[in-house]
């Protein structure tokens, strides 16, 4: 199993955290899959149990623009694998670029370990799962002032608690880029979907992770990550509405933590309210649990108290939520 945030059937109840305005709720090679809405089309692959060496493949496709990712069986750190992963990427049924697919984090010639992209069809914290089979090859048409479409391919590095990557060979005028767009997500999964008519990729924020407790502990807030004008930019304040049911879960983690365990989480609930601008209903907050010795205890090597209070508004301010 990835050493991802990985939260299923989660048994936590989602409590309405103080100050949070907006909430809502919320083959044999493989095969074209259409998602959510018309901004979306992705393909799947299986790979367990196929013996090393067989060839697989699987394509994508979005209005004109079509995308096949192929290789063979291969097994990296016991997770299976694509060897020699080329994309080949068609617009009006003309090849307009074929190569080897760039691996991040990996030495050249390193197998490709397919990363999922959903298949979710809306966000939220309890989403990040290991879907079957494995959609790692997408055409997503993003939004902005200039819209413009991309071929995707999710990759996972292995090894415990990391780390999920994104390669996006963008179109452009039946012409794509051989030289991919790539963003780390470091330990959270990554979701594709439709929003609104255009694609957007939602995550968390890896940043969280072991700042204010262990992994397990480590709430991440909710990030979104869209294409615009050739680069992957956070766009996640044009999503509230996610924001608020991110910042319920993470209030509602807090409150069921046991024997001062909650920080981590805490510290996520507090970067979505600032991200709704309720910074000062936050910060209000945090000093009442700090009056009444709510923040005093907690696993040794990680903040607590006033500590805690301090390093969490220099944490939120250096990485952009709130002062």
């Amino acid at each position: 199993m990835k050493g991802r945030w990985i939260l299923v059937a989660l048994a936590v109840v989602i409590l309405a955290s103080p100050g949070t305005s907006g909430a809502t709720s919320m083959g044999s090679t493989g095969k074209t899959v259409g998602r959510t809405g018309a901004a979306v089309g992705c393909g799947s692959v299986e790979l367990t149990g196929v013996p090393s060496g067989t060839a697989r493949s699987t394509s994508a496709a979005l209005g004109s623009i079509s995308a096949t990712l192929s290789g063979s069986v291969a097994t990296i750190y016991g997770i299976p694998a694509l060897a020699d992963a080329t994309i080949k990427v068609l617009v009006d049924h003309k090849q307009v670029m074929t190569g080897p697919v760039a691996i991040q984090q990996a030495s050249s010639g390193s197998p490709l370990i397919p990363e999922g992209l959903g298949p979710e069809e809306a966000p939220g914290p309890w989403s990040w799962v290991v879907s079957t089979p494995v959609r790692p090859l997408c055409v997503a048409r993003f939004g902005g002032a200039d819209p413009e479409t991309a071929v995707l391919v999710g990759m996972y590095s292995g090894g415990a608690h990391c780390c999920t990557s994104i390669d996006a060979y963008v179109v452009r005028s039946n012409a794509v880029s051989t030289v991919p767009v790539e963003r780390d997500f470091g330990n959270p999964g990554a979701s594709l979907i439709s929003s609104d008519g255009h694609a957007v990729i939602v995550t968390a924020d890896n940043a969280f992770a072991y700042q204010f407790a262990s992994y397990g502990g480590s709430g991440m807030p909710l990030m979104v990550i869209e294409l615009r004008s050739g680069k992957f930019v956070v766009t996640t304040r044009e999503h509230p509405g996610w924001v608020g049911v991110d910042a319920g879960f993470q209030w509602g983690s807090y409150i069921q933590s046991q024997n001062g365990l909650g920080l981590g989480w805490l510290a996520a609930w507090a970067a979505d309210e600032c991200t709704l601008d309720q910074a000062a209903q936050a910060w209000n907050t945090l000093d009442q649990l700090q009056a009444q010795g709510s923040l005093d205890s907690g696993p040794p090597g990680w903040p607590t108290g006033s500590a805690y209070v301090i390093q969490l508004r220099s944490f939120l301010s250096a990485h952009g939520y709130c002062s």
